[in-house]
C-alpha cells in the first residue's frame, strides 16, 4: 500500500502531541487527542507517550516507538513496546526523534478480516500547534448556536434549540454553551469521547449524554 506524503513537522520533538483528524468508518477516534511525553518512558519502553484525559478514564492510552519495525503504535499499556496496537505508522526515515515528524500516512486497524486501513487524513502535530489552534477557534467561536432538524420518532426533540456560550468556564479548553430558556440543559465537549454532547447539566464534561456529535478535526468548535 503507498504512503501519503506530507510536509514534515519539528524533527526535535516536542513533550505534548495531539493525535486529531478522521478515520475509516471513524473507527478508532476515541484513542485520538493529546499524547504527553513519559520523560522515564513508561514499563522500559522508550520513547513513550500517555493520553492526556479525565483521572477517570481506566483505560489507559499510550503512543511508543517499535524500534524493530521502526513504527510508531498506539495502543494499551499490555502492548508498549511491541509491534501491535490500533493505530499505527511506518517511519520511513528509520529514525524520526518524535511521532509528529513522520511525513508517511497513519494506519487504524479495523479488523482480523479487514486488517489495517490508511487514514490519510488522520495526523499528529506538535502540541503548541493544537493548542495555537484552539486558541484562535475559541476566539472566534460563536456565542449562540444552534440544533435543529428532525430525531428518530422525535426522541429527545426537546433538546434541539438555540444555546448560548456559557460564561462560567471552558470544558476541556472548549467553551460549553447553556440552551436558552432551560439551563438545566448544555452542550459540552468531551475530551475522553473526542465528541461533543447534549444533556443534563448534571453531565457535564462528561462522556454521556442525549446527542452526541464525534470530532473528526483538530479542536472542531461546534457550528
Amino acid at each position: 500500500m503507498n504512503s501519503l506524503l506530507v510536509a514534515t513537522t519539528s524533527v526535535a520533538g516536542e513533550n505534548e502531541v495531539h493525535l486529531l483528524g478522521a478515520t475509516p468508518r471513524g473507527l478508532r477516534q476515541e484513542w485520538l487527542g493529546t499524547y504527553e511525553r513519559q520523560p522515564d518512558g513508561v514499563d522500559g519502553c522508550t520513547p513513550a507517550y500517555k493520553r492526556k484525559g479525565p483521572k477517570a478514564d481506566k483505560d489507559e492510552k499510550f503512543l511508543w516507538f517499535h524500534k524493530q519495525s521502526t513504527s510508531w503504535f498506539v495502543g494499551r499499556r499490555r502492548a508498549l513496546c511491541r509491534g501491535a496496537g490500533l493505530i499505527s505508522v511506518l517511519d520511513p526515515t528509520k529514525g524520526a526523534a518524535a511521532p509528529e515528524a513522520v511525513a508517511a500516512t497513519w494506519k487504524v486497524w479495523a479488523s482480523e478480516k479487514a486488517g489495517w486501513l490508511s487514514a490519510p487524513m488522520l495526523r499528529c502535530i506538535p502540541g503548541s500547534e493544537a493548542r495555537a489552534e484552539l486558541k484562535k477557534q475559541n476566539a472566534n467561536a460563536a456565542q449562540t448556536v444552534v440544533l435543529l432538524g428532525n430525531t428518530p420518532h422525535g426522541v429527545r426533540h426537546e433538546f434541539l434549540g438555540s444555546y448560548e456560550r456559557w460564561q462560567e468556564k471552558k470544558i476541556h479548553g472548549r467553551p460549553a454553551y447553556v440552551k436558552v430558556g432551560d439551563q438545566r440543559k448544555m452542550m459540552w465537549y468531551s475530551q475522553n469521547s473526542v465528541s461533543w454532547w447534549v444533556g443534563p447539566k448534571s453531565g457535564l464534561g462528561k462522556p454521556t449524554g442525549v446527542l452526541r456529535a464525534k470530532e473528526v478535526r483538530a479542536h472542531a468548535i461546534p457550528g
